[in-house]
């Protein structure tokens, strides 16, 4: 009788769960300036600006058989009079995709279940290498991928882009979100990570990939925007310049990245045994495929980090490998310290086992057969065997299951202590110890603080961290997240919250649904 109710509820569970993840997964439609109630405390004069966030939300119909393909649905929010001035506004954004999707009157069912967009994490195929190098045909330079740039904003002196993995931008304006040019880079690469780095000097970094002359991995450096330039698609990018080129050791693959790292001098990828399969991504968009579909495990395979010195554009020789295989999604941080790479990331080895790991390289490895790194990295370890430095990582979470995690950008590659993270995708899972909240980790203690939402129908987004301009302590700060309800759609929430307490601020409640996205930024405007 006991087993027959665990069952009853089980189901219950899972039916409950289904319905949850349709709500957040569906088309969301626009609205414009959709005015904010404040409640709470008024916020800091420091907390002005736009808020943007990114989301797969706007719909789906002709090409697209995953979430993640979905068109970019936009959400801006113009933050002002401390709080007591807040509007809301959503629009789709005008790519060609778009315009070819309105053109279409036959529907495309798309997979929006838990499981199915959980499994952006995880590879449907399994390939091992019997040995040798096939020839790769040459890669069609009219390989038709997507623009919807639906997954984050950046921005490069006075132009804001939404951005994807593609070889495509599209400026657009922040405020009322209009599309305005698109920014065309596949003559210089056809993929490129969705998160470019800044540096303290103002120069941005990227990470690229081709595939017309063999399968290769690229460092881009834009040089820092001037201020006496109008930036457009006719000069943008501009001084742009290859800091190194690494080829794939992948026969007929190419490495996925998501992100990547950088500290003061040196640029750092990671190439792991998850895979796109070249040919299959040249066909996907003609075969009705999402790029999931052309993604593969290599589970023989180890991850292999590649060091590049940012002035040179030298690689170290050595050969940095993982003691086994990871998906790496989200750089944390990296940091430079007494000779060495401290090189934090989000890996997950298995569906909601993702946990934030720490790696420790070795700059200076002439000693074999002994760890490279001393006592006070704990159990990340370096050990050198001939040409190879086998990495060993220290895991710096106790639970597993959290995503998106930020820092406060003003410790961007310098040694940190905290890192913010959500449920996100993992967060369907009521069980899941991130679900429905904003999880504040010291990275040193294992220490976890956490803000949690009324309900488990409440989902936050990515955080942004907005410094204190006269911070006295790394945690001086407000974080800022989208709260999505996945059964009330206006039930949908910004909040604020104290970065050092994870105290709730305020909230600003909007009579219209926030769509479930990726990735936020905030453009900070106060005098």
């Amino acid at each position: 009788m006991e087993s027959h109710t665990n069952n009853e509820n089980k189901i219950k569970d899972d039916v409950k769960d289904s319905l949850k993840s349709v709500v957040l997964f569906t088309k969301s439609s626009s609205c414009s300036n959709i005015r904010g109630r404040l409640s709470g405390q008024q916020l800091p004069m420091w907390v002005q600006g736009v808020l943007l966030y990114n989301s797969p939300c706007a719909g789906w119909k002709n090409s697209s058989s995953h979430w993640m393909d979905g068109l970019s649905m936009m959400s801006s929010f113009g933050i002002h009079k401390r709080g007591l001035d807040i509007s809301y506004t959503k629009k789709t954004l005008r790519s060609e995709e778009s315009n070819r999707e309105n053109t279409t009157e036959t529907p495309v069912p798309v997979d929006t279940s838990e499981g199915n967009a959980v499994s952006i994490y995880e590879p449907t195929t399994q390939t091992r290498f019997n040995g040798g190098f096939k020839k790769l045909p040459s890669f069609e330079k009219n390989m038709e991928i997507k623009d919807n740039c639906n997954s984050a904003f950046y921005h490069f002196g006075d132009l804001v882009m939404a951005t994807h993995e593609s070889a495509f931008d599209r400026v657009v304006d922040p405020d009322f979100l209009e599309t305005r040019d698109l920014i065309d880079m596949s003559h210089l690469f056809c993929l490129k990570s969705a998160v470019p780095l800044k540096d303290h000097n103002g120069d941005y970094y990227n990470l690229a990939a081709s595939m017309v002359t063999g399968n290769k991995y690229h460092f881009i450096k834009f040089k820092r925007p001037s201020s006496e330039v109008i930036y457009g698609s006719n000069n943008f990018p501009s001084e742009t310049k290859f800091v190194a080129t690494i080829p794939s050791r992948f026969p007929g693959h190419i490495g996925y990245f998501h992100t990547f790292g950088m500290t003061d001098n040196y640029l750092i990828f990671c190439e792991q045994p998850l895979a796109y399969q070249v040919d299959k991504l040249k066909r996907h968009k003609s075969e009705g495929k999402s790029f999931r579909d052309c993604l593969e495990w290599i589970p023989q395979e180890r991850n292999h980090f590649h060091i590049v010195d940012k002035k040179s554009g030298r690689s170290l020789e050595m050969n940095y490998t993982t003691d086994r295989p990871y998906f790496f999604f989200n750089f944390v941080n990296c940091y430079e310290s007494g000779g060495h790479l401290v090189v934090d990331i989000w890996s997950t080895m298995g569906l909601n086992q993702s946990k934030i790991m720490r790696f420790v390289l070795p700059l200076n490895y002439t000693d074999e057969g002994i760890n490279l790194n001393p006592s006070q990295w704990g159990d990340a370890t370096a050990i050198r065997r001939n040409e190879i430095i086998n990495l060993l990582p220290s895991v710096l979470t106790r639970d597993a299951g959290m995503e998106n995690p930020r820092i406060n950008p003003y410790f961007n590659f310098r040694r940190y202590n905290y890192t913010y993270v959500v449920g996100w995708i993992h967060g369907m899972n009521p069980k899941n110890p991130y679900s429905n909240a904003i999880t504040k980790i010291d990275v040193e203690s294992s220490v976890m603080t956490s803000w949690k939402t009324d309900n488990e129908d409440e989902h936050p987004s990515e955080i942004v961290f907005v410094p204190n301009p006269a911070w006295t302590t790394e945690d001086d700060g407000i974080l800022i997240s989208c709260v999505s309800n996945a059964r009330n759609g206006p039930g949908s929430y910004l909040v604020f919250i104290n970065a050092r307490n994870m105290q709730e601020v305020a909230r600003v409640h909007f009579d219209e649904a926030i769509p479930f996205g990726v990735h936020t930024h905030f453009i900070q405007r106060f005098l």
